[in-house]
């Protein structure tokens, strides 16, 4: 008890097997540490499903989430109930540091602290990602964001409730996008945002966008209908 838990996986031996939660959760995981790579699991290329954590409590250093550092395979029906996630530097997220893989029908309900790519499910996802949501408040500095600090490719049935502090690409939704366009399909955030250059209610600053039945709440948000952070492109 107390125990602070060595992760599963790292960047030289990932997981790389199929672990079905089978609907059980795991309670109480500690990780106090001022590594990379940090979480149940530390890299995961393989499938990990059907499971809810509770009551976690994880430091690490980067590439910080409750259930994976670094995720580059598949991660499904998975949630994270209670507790907190902190990192010292960057990509940091409730669920998952950081994605290049799949994330669908995941969710993540607890608050988050870090400094650059932050979250409340993934610092930074450039996978697949479909299903999400987040309830935690989030705080940072760069790339923050109430679902995803920086996002990649498209999100689709997403949506963002807690609220978001950060300086600089802060978003309801998402801190920044990046990469080719950016499609955001029914998703919606209507957390308080807070910070100094580029906020928006529900993308902070985004280089190619285009949205459709995607919102923010302007008097939940506090920020202004018409804002977006900075949109060098938009698409209707």
């Amino acid at each position: 008890e107390g125990q602070s838990w060595e992760p599963i996986g790292n960047p030289t031996r990932p997981f790389i097997g199929n672990f079905d939660g089978s609907g059980y959760k795991i309670t109480g995981l500690i990780i106090n540490s001022e590594s990379d790579y940090i979480g149940l699991f530390g890299q995961n290329n393989g499938l990990i499903k059907n499971l809810t954590l509770e009551n976690v409590n994880v430091i690490g250093n980067s590439y910080v989430g409750a259930l994976v550092g670094n995720n580059t395979g598949i991660v499904k029906n998975v949630n994270v109930i209670s507790g907190t996630v902190e990192g010292k530097t960057e990509r940091v997220g409730g669920l998952l540091g950081n994605s290049t893989g799949t994330i669908e029908t995941c969710y993540a309900t607890i608050p988050v602290i870090g400094e650059k790519y932050v979250g409340g499910l993934a610092g930074l996802a450039s996978g697949t990602k479909n299903k999400i949501y987040a309830t935690g408040n989030v705080k940072g500095t760069t790339a923050i964001g109430g679902l995803l600090g920086s996002s990649v490719y498209g999100l689709s049935n997403a949506y963002a409730t807690g609220k978001v502090e950060g300086e600089t690409n802060v978003g309801g939704l998402i801190g920044e996008t990046t990469g080719d366009w950016q499609s955001i399909t029914n998703s919606y955030a209507i957390g308080e945002v807070t910070g100094t250059t580029n906020v928006g209610g529900l993308v902070g600053t985004a280089s190619r966008m285009g949205s459709s039945n995607s919102y923010f709440i302007p008097e939940t948000t506090k920020q202004d209908t018409s804002s977006l952070g900075t949109v060098n492109t938009v698409q209707k």
